[in-house]
């Protein structure tokens, strides 16, 4: 059995020859050669991006108080139209159609109910949820 490069005495007695440096042109022990070299900060730093990535997908949704009164629902669609005061820093008060989550959520409601709930925003989907209905002020 014939070691091309040997770097020290272990691998040396092992093959029964002399350990010997490594000449001129050799890689270090330890150190990549070839395509590895170059490949693995690349690969290093890809996965470190795709777990940040992972990570802050999952904290992506949120949650805004809101309060308003229902002006329509539309029961095939589970949306409900509400005029709403400010929701957060996300919205202005305005009237728009949300839709309602879960469907028990959606069955509490009736045209001229005046509700608080949450409102779940994620990227450029939202959603309500968490309906009271409450008195009129």
């Amino acid at each position: 059995m014939r070691i091309r490069y040997l770097r020290n005495s272990a691998a040396a007695r092992f093959a029964g020859q002399e350990a010997r440096p490594a000449a001129a042109g050799e890689s270090k022990p330890g150190r990549r050669t070839g395509a590895w070299r170059w490949m693995a900060r690349p690969l290093v730093v890809l996965a470190a991006m795709l777990a940040l990535v992972s990570c802050s997908a999952v904290a992506a949704a949120k949650r805004y108080p809101m309060e308003g009164d229902v002006k329509a629902l539309d029961a095939a669609a589970k949306t409900a139209t509400i005029d709403a005061g400010k929701i957060g820093d996300w919205m202005e008060a305005m009237t728009m159609d949300y839709s309602v989550k879960p469907d028990s959520e959606f069955a509490k409601l009736k045209v001229g109910d005046h509700i608080k709930a949450t409102v779940v925003v994620e990227d450029d989907k939202y959603y309500v949820t968490a309906v009271t209905v409450v008195a009129k002020h």
